[in-house]
């Protein structure tokens, strides 16, 4: 659990745009996450690698590079399936044929999840409106209002895939649904 919790500090700060860390705070969060990678062994569920980019990685060129790659790609596959609703083509096209599911529901492998997702997204009225999408590294989050029909209130998801080399290797969801009100006022979308 360390490595995670120090993983996220050191994200936090390259998601703030706070890069020009000093020489000496950059070498302590390294050193640990390095102590953090020794005394805690990964997920068996998971076969990625570090999850975030330290902010030195993420200032690199080559950093820069393979988030442009892998969103070019990702881009293409949601217009696709969300868009166009082409499952099996967007699968086929930027999906592992090994592809690991977290979501409960689904087994691992590519076909599994065409199967299921052709059941879940077949019929006029279902919806998929894109909210917002975030593609970082090897990362790619899509938030969405899905929907069965205009009587349907639907649920909000943020679906987060892991790529390589702008294909998806594994996913993970978060589903809510959709309550009639909210203490704020606000929609979840």
């Amino acid at each position: 659990m360390a490595v995670r919790a120090n993983f996220r500090v050191v994200s936090l700060v390259a998601a703030t745009g706070l890069l020009g860390l000093s020489v000496g705070f950059a070498a302590m969060a390294r050193e640990r996450l390095e102590v953090a990678n020794e005394a805690a062994s990964p997920p068996a569920a998971s076969s990625s690698t570090a999850p975030f980019a330290t902010p030195i990685e993420a200032a690199t060129s080559a950093y820069q590079q393979r988030t442009a790659r892998n969103r070019a790609a990702f881009l293409d596959f949601v217009r696709l399936y969300y868009g166009e609703r082409k499952v099996r083509e967007a699968f086929d096209r930027y999906v592992a044929e090994d592809y690991q599911q977290h979501n409960p529901h689904i087994a691992d492998g590519r076909e599994a999840a065409v199967a299921w997702l052709l059941k879940m997204t077949t019929g006029s009225t279902v919806r998929m409106d894109i909210r917002r999408i975030t593609v970082d590294g090897d990362y790619a989050v899509v938030h969405l209002h899905a929907s069965q029909g205009p009587a349907d209130p639907g649920h909000v998801i943020m679906n987060l895939f892991r790529l390589q080399d702008g294909i998806i290797q594994e996913h993970w969801d978060v589903t809510q649904a959709v309550p009639a009100t909210t203490a704020s006022g606000r929609p979840l979308g």
